[in-house]
């Protein structure tokens, strides 16, 4: 495994090539260090699930625009409210997917969790990329999610750490609670976590925009 600060010059095309070739890299948002591969790739999603182990519930992929989110999924009115005035930042958005990306991320139903970090670093990663990333925590199941280099490695195994190809450090992260995750495709939203943006389902926000 590669340790590479963020703020180093080769840090995104370092990053770039590890998502190319399919490998697996930690990089930072702005909640906690998540597990990035290329989303429409079928080998690397693989070795994602790997990595996370046991897994029941779909992963999120991260975009760099509220455009980008569209070609992936099928925006309705509830979830371009929700683009218009709380993203980027942390919430992850559960619309229909258009099947762009590996299956094995959606829901059963075909859903897919987008979310759009409001981090420079990762969101410069995934615009130069030119496609979405998986946005899932780099905890391996059941443990706490890392907020620091040190942190990951006191709470991963070296088998699990030796999966990863590229650590993109950013220093220790202000350690705030995970995105708040929201599904639009029912009739009424689902607030299905609650994170750092508290959404009750009476909220504005989920009022239609037409």
């Amino acid at each position: 495994m590669q340790i590479i600060s963020t703020a180093d010059s080769q840090a995104i095309p370092l990053a770039i090539a590890a998502l190319a070739r399919g490998e697996l890299i930690v990089y930072p948002t702005e909640t906690c260090y998540g597990l990035g591969v290329d989303a429409t790739n079928a080998t690397a999603v693989a070795h994602l699930l790997v990595y996370k182990g046991d897994r029941h519930r779909q992963v999120s992929i991260a975009v760099s625009s509220h455009t980008m989110a569209e070609d992936y999924v099928e925006l309705n009115d509830m979830s371009r409210n929700l683009y218009a005035n709380l993203l980027p930042g942390p919430l992850t958005v559960i619309s229909q997917s258009r099947r762009r990306v590996d299956p094995r991320l959606e829901s059963t139903t075909g859903t897919l969790g987008v979310r759009f970090p409001q981090h420079n670093f990762a969101l410069g990663l995934i615009r130069q990329f030119g496609k979405p990333i998986t946005a899932t925590s780099a905890n391996t199941s059941g443990k706490k999610e890392p907020y620091s280099l040190a942190d990951w490695r006191k709470y991963t195994t070296l088998a699990k750490q030796n999966l990863i190809s590229l650590f993109l450090d950013a220093g220790h992260l202000i350690e705030r609670p995970t995105s708040t995750v929201v599904d639009t495709t029912l009739i009424d939203p689902d607030v299905l976590r609650q994170g750092e943006i508290v959404l009750p389902t009476h909220s504005p926000t989920f009022r239609s925009t037409s």
